[in-house]
């Protein structure tokens, strides 16, 4: 019996000497791993560190869009030449359309908005005569029908070395509150009145037009 004993001490005091230098691998209660040494000291067990795998960032790219489409829509230009080719007058034809009214003998050009409700006419006659009488004679002839007239604005300007002078005048008819946008110019070639109206409730949606419609007025 001794003699297994001493043989199985023997072997167990090799193969601890064999690992003194290296330690034993032991685990502690709380589940950490140490390593026991053969002089009684212990340390913890660090375990190899995993090389960590770059991240790599990912770089969302916003898709471009195109620019957006501007749909513009075509202006059609037309000419109308008044008597004795005096003047023209040119127009965007998509917004406007010739007409006739038996209402305005006078005029020779009478256009109306293809939205409704606004009017132009162009009333020409060969006889010279000042601006300022032509306001007052303007103003004579709308009082006579109308039962309040009122200038809203007065303008002068030149069109191609002709002097222009541009009214906007407030009138009511039979109770109805009408505003009007004019062109008047005189000279030795005679006397046009551009008028444009229309109802003043609908002033604010009309008076680009008729700014348009006025400026595309030349004299000869």
């Amino acid at each position: 019996m001794k003699k297994i004993v001493f043989n199985f001490t023997f072997i167990l005091f090799i193969s601890f000497s064999l690992h003194a230098n290296q330690g034993v691998d032991a685990t502690t209660e709380e589940g950490q791993g140490v390593v026991l040494y053969s002089n009684g000291t212990w340390a913890f067990k660090l375990e190899p560190i995993q090389p960590q795998a770059k991240k790599t960032k990912v770089v969302k790219k916003t898709p471009s869009l195109p620019p957006p489409v501007k749909n513009k829509k075509a202006k059609i230009k037309s000419t109308l030449k008044g008597q004795h080719n005096t003047y023209k007058i040119i127009y965007d034809n998509t917004l406007w359309k010739k007409t006739r009214s038996a209402a305005n003998d006078d005029a020779e050009i009478q256009l109306e908005h293809k939205a409704g409700n606004g009017y132009a006419m162009v009333i020409f006659d060969r006889s010279p005569i000042s601006l300022e009488d032509l306001k007052k004679q303007v103003l004579t002839t709308m009082r006579s029908v109308a039962s309040k007239v009122e200038i809203i604005s007065e303008e002068k300007k030149r069109i191609k070395n002709h002097q222009i002078m541009a009214l906007k005048i407030n009138s009511t008819i039979e109770n109805t509150p009408f505003s009007y946008f004019n062109y008047y110019a005189s000279g030795e070639w005679g006397t046009i009145q551009f008028v444009t109206y229309t109802a003043t409730a609908l002033m604010a949606d009309y008076e680009a037009d008729f700014t348009a419609l006025l400026d595309g007025l030349t004299i000869k």
